[in-house]
């Protein structure tokens, strides 16, 4: 069941290409067996070849401790690829968690898709990832 704003319980994840990048738009909730098919969707992509990665959070209201812990999987994995994962369309209630959850400076995070494919589409350059917030985005949100 949908909302007024197109958001629905269960995830849908889907996916496109752009600039070289591979963007992973999710829609609906990142909840404990949510999460293990986006470990999965994320760990196969960058399996085959895929280390740039934007994960678009718009239409996601929530978000678990084990989607965390997925996202946080497929960080290290890029990195270690000497590649990068970048969020994007953090809703205010996904930030809450990744603030309260100490992981808000563990990703960088781009108000848009455009900037965050742009940012991916630059990579890590093989450096020690600690990523963090877009200084705009944060200034935004404050």
């Amino acid at each position: 069941m949908a909302d007024e704003r197109g958001l629905e319980w269960p995830l849908r994840i889907s996916q496109e290409q752009r600039d070289g990048v591979l963007v992973v738009t999710l829609a609906g909730r990142v909840g404990c067996v949510a999460a293990e098919r986006l470990r999965q969707a994320l760990n196969e992509a960058i399996v085959q070849g895929d280390r740039r990665l934007v994960v678009d959070f718009s239409l996601v209201d929530y978000v678990s401790s084990a989607g965390l812990e997925a996202l946080e999987e497929a960080a290290t994995l890029c990195a270690d690829s000497h590649g990068t994962l970048v969020l994007c369309g953090v809703s205010a209630p996904v930030r809450l968690v990744l603030d309260v959850a100490g992981a808000l400076s563990r990703f960088p995070i781009e108000p848009s898709r455009d900037h965050a494919v742009a940012r991916a589409a630059v990579g890590n350059s093989g450096a020690t990832p600690r990523p963090s917030c877009s200084r705009a985005y944060n200034e935004k949100l404050d």
